[in-house]
């Protein structure tokens, strides 16, 4: 593998037509760039045994090839050219996406949780009044298949108070909050302290990794003249991975039944502080900093690392009018991104600063829904 940065030339056929009488008028062929290939990486020397520090990019670019016609005002042919049309746009402007903190602070969580377990029994009992008052109504799921059937004939409201499908729609977001914010984290940690009293201590080293990964897709060229008749079809994907050593400790470890941060504590009971987790995600932020603290100097030795890659084409077929010509373009270009970095740890990992994210899943749009219908009965 050898590091380089070259830049191919192609040739293109141009023919120029006479504007009135539609005759050749002169032929010739012109050298555009054709392709753009760069390969550059970056390594530390290592003992061939452990990882090392490593970088590594790739890009290729293959510029549009195909035909270019040129009408004038009058819609009379004045020119042609067939073969490489050189940079109509400009590839390497494209932007990729780069969710990398997310994909970090996601594949961490998931790290911790391998070395620490997902149960806090500590969160449990601060909110336990406000899980039994959820627990109350438990009551309503039970007969909730029982009062469907009996409303399903029934319009409106009963006078006498019987269950209608009205009520029954209403009283949905309320069962689906008291099963996924009541029954639901009651059931995993239950589950959780279950499986932390069967689980033996391991002295030895042990090796965990996590990863997070998500698609990247490119539908258009970006702020550019040549999105109005080009298709745009790039995807890949981006990720984080890590890879951990460590050696578990031989006594009572607290953390995997509670967090001892007070921080952590007072976010979990500020009101609705899950919704802002889904934007922000303070709470995974305190809880994985809160584990990087704790568990550091259990740690032996790891690396991460990151990872963008994208492929695809730009088909474009249109007619473009620049300065009272049309230009009738039909051609194909193609790209192709590799980006792998992987750096050493020299400590347990630590979170990075929350970043935005908008997706939301179908568990959280239904809680946000029952939210919403519940603040509304109000």
């Amino acid at each position: 593998m050898k590091a380089h940065n070259e830049t191919g030339r192609g040739s293109t056929a141009v023919t120029q037509f006479h504007p009135v009488t539609g005759e050749v008028v002169n032929q010739f062929a012109v050298y555009q760039p054709s392709y753009s290939d760069v390969l550059r990486f970056n390594s530390t020397n290592g003992d061939r045994r452990s990882p090392n520090s490593f970088d590594y990019v790739a890009e290729r670019y293959d510029y549009p090839t195909g035909t270019e016609v040129t009408r004038n005002s009058s819609n009379k042919v004045i020119e042609e050219r067939q073969g490489n049309l050189g940079q109509l746009f400009n590839l390497e402007e494209i932007e990729i996406p780069n969710l990398e903190t997310s994909m970090y602070n996601s594949a961490l969580s998931r790290l911790n949780e391998k070395a620490r377990g997902s149960m806090d029994l500590s969160t449990s009992v601060l909110e336990y009044r406000q899980v039994l008052r959820m627990l109350n109504g438990a009551g309503s799921i039970r007969s909730y298949l029982g009062n469907t059937i009996r409303a399903a004939t029934k319009k409106g409201r009963s006078p006498r108070g019987e269950t209608t499908v009205k009520g029954l729609v209403r009283d949905a977001g309320g069962n689906w909050l008291q099963w996924k914010l009541g029954l639901a984290p009651l059931l995993a940690d239950f589950q959780s302290a279950v499986k932390e009293v069967s689980t033996g201590v391991t002295l030895r080293l042990m090796r965990i990794k996590a990863s997070a990964s998500d698609p990247i897709v490119i539908s258009a060229l970006g702020n550019d003249v040549y999105d109005k008749i080009s298709s745009t079809k790039i995807s890949g994907k981006q990720g984080v991975s890590f890879h951990v050593q460590f050696r578990p400790t031989d006594q009572f470890d607290a953390l995997r039944w509670a967090s001892l941060n007070p921080i952590g504590w007072a976010w979990e009971l500020i009101p609705l502080s899950f919704v802002l987790d889904w934007v922000y995600d303070v709470g995974g932020f305190i809880r994985d900093a809160e584990t990087a603290l704790a568990y550091n100097h259990t740690f032996d030795s790891g690396y991460v690392t990151y990872l963008r890659a994208v492929n695809g084409s730009v088909v474009t077929d249109g007619t473009l009018v620049i300065q009272g010509e049309g230009h009738r373009i039909t051609c194909v270009s193609r790209m192709r991104y590799i980006s792998f970095r992987r750096r050493v740890l020299g400590s347990w990992p630590f979170p990075r600063a929350p970043a935005f994210s908008a997706k939301l899943g179908s568990s959280q749009l239904l809680t946000s829904a029952a939210l919403l219908a519940q603040l509304l009965k109000k």
